[in-house]
């Protein structure tokens, strides 16, 4: 059990602290589900040109801003990362690095400020990873979510075609397992000239935990697409880390 501070009386501005705290805290929150888990493809693109108008990076700047948005909400909620959510964070990346997830002549990059394939604690319960991968035909982009519901729920097929109902090239599928999983895989593909394709493979298991691969043949690093295709299949990357769990 966690150490509880001695009680003291409240000073004059205790109170106030702590509504406008746990306030701040529900608002921040409730902003990263919106941002991460019901916003359109529409309001993402709007969010982006707004940052790149700012300064921020074109491609890159609206992962790092909802990544610090995650991050802010976590820590006005909750605090600092627990010491077994860190560990379980390292463990994971060492699961990930054993996974040999890239096929031969490939390598991954850094992201910004996160490093290849690091492990990152993104909540409670949740943990996220992501790089660019690049292979003698170009770069593309990796990101591997293993969480628990109880923070967000995983995206079902319906949610999927919604989210990126605007691109006219969507198709997907959802698997029951025996084991009551439920497999959902998607591939969105944007208009030409640009032809972005974006692959999600999501392993929905019966007692709440999943895994979220995103894939896609647009990197981080660059403004737009660097190869025709992915460089890695997002549902071949879910079947070698199937076993993870947060």
């Amino acid at each position: 059990m966690a150490h509880q501070p001695e009680p003291r009386l409240p000073g004059p501005d205790d109170t106030d602290r702590a509504l406008i705290g746990g306030a701040a805290g529900e608002v921040l929150g409730l902003c990263d589900e919106f941002f991460r888990s019901h916003a359109s493809p529409a309001v993402h693109a709007e969010l982006r040109g707004f940052l790149t108008g700012l300064g921020h990076h074109p491609v890159a700047g609206l992962g790092a801003f909802l990544a610090e948005l995650s991050s802010t909400a976590l820590h006005a909620e909750t605090g600092r990362p627990r010491h077994d959510e860190i560990t379980r964070a390292a463990e994971l990346t060492r699961l990930l690095a054993q996974a040999s997830l890239l096929p031969a002549g490939a390598h991954t990059r850094d992201v910004g400020a996160y490093r290849a394939l690091e492990v990152m604690v993104r909540g409670p319960g949740e943990y996220w990873a992501t790089a660019d991968v690049v292979d003698e035909d170009g770069s593309g982009h990796l990101e591997v979510t293993v969480a628990s519901a109880s923070r967000r729920s995983p995206l079902t097929l319906a949610d999927l075609q919604q989210y990126r109902g605007q691109h006219p090239g969507v198709s997907g599928s959802e698997r029951h397992q025996p084991d009551g999983s439920v497999i959902t895989t998607c591939t969105t593909t944007s208009p030409e000239p640009g032809r972005v394709i974006t692959q999600r493979a999501i392993l929905a298991r019966p007692d709440g935990t999943y895994i979220d691969v995103m894939t896609s043949n647009e990197d981080a690093r660059t403004s737009g697409r660097t190869r025709p295709t992915p460089p890695l299949d997002a549902e071949t990357v879910l079947g070698k880390v199937a076993d993870l769990r947060p």
